[in-house]
């Protein structure tokens, strides 16, 4: 494929409940930044395959994915990245220049982040999660992994979903509860 990112034309925010999000006019503020003729769209997705046909299409030059499809997309997707195969959550998709669609994990970095910028107090030290989604995978990951809290306790709405983000992140240890 000789088509190169920037000569695409859209990036697509998808999820469910995105009415509220400042993602686009952020994004687009970004691009136009860099000199990018992007233009970031929002698209409500009943489906996980609604996303993934909007990423298919020849004008998609990156996506960011939010709930509820941070976990259901990763096995619609050529490849995936080490983070976001620990993490088991992808928040972003892009195609590489093979033409095969990838898919990231940059919420964790957001979350260590924030974290870090703000004290490096808590290092080490217990953490509560609030949810049981692809965000509070990433948190773990970011707690566990970059700042060495071993105690992260969940608390969710769900006990299934608890259940379900314990057992994927088992890997990490008797840690979390």
């Amino acid at each position: 494929m000789s088509e190169t990112v920037d000569q695409r034309a859209f990036t697509y925010f998808v999820g469910v409940g995105l009415s509220h999000s400042l993602s686009p006019p952020l994004h687009d503020f970004v691009a136009s930044s860099l000199g990018l003729g992007w233009k970031f769209v929002s698209h409500e997705c009943d489906k996980v395959e609604d996303a993934i046909r909007l990423f298919r299409q020849p004008t998609f030059a990156a996506g960011v994915v939010t709930m509820p499809y941070k976990t259901a997309i990763m096995k619609h997707l050529d490849g995936l990245d080490e983070q976001c195969i620990k993490i088991g959550a992808c928040n972003n998709v892009y195609r590489a220049s093979d033409g095969s669609l990838r898919g990231a994990n940059t919420d964790w970095c957001g979350v260590e982040g924030c974290l870090v910028a703000a004290s490096d107090a808590g290092k080490g030290k217990p953490a509560l999660i609030v949810g049981a989604g692809g965000a509070a995978r990433a948190a773990i990951y970011a707690l566990h992994e970059r700042l060495a809290c071993n105690l992260i306790y969940v608390v969710n709405r769900d006990k299934d979903e608890v259940a379900a983000l314990l057992k994927d992140t088992a890997s990490y240890g008797p840690g979390l509860t």
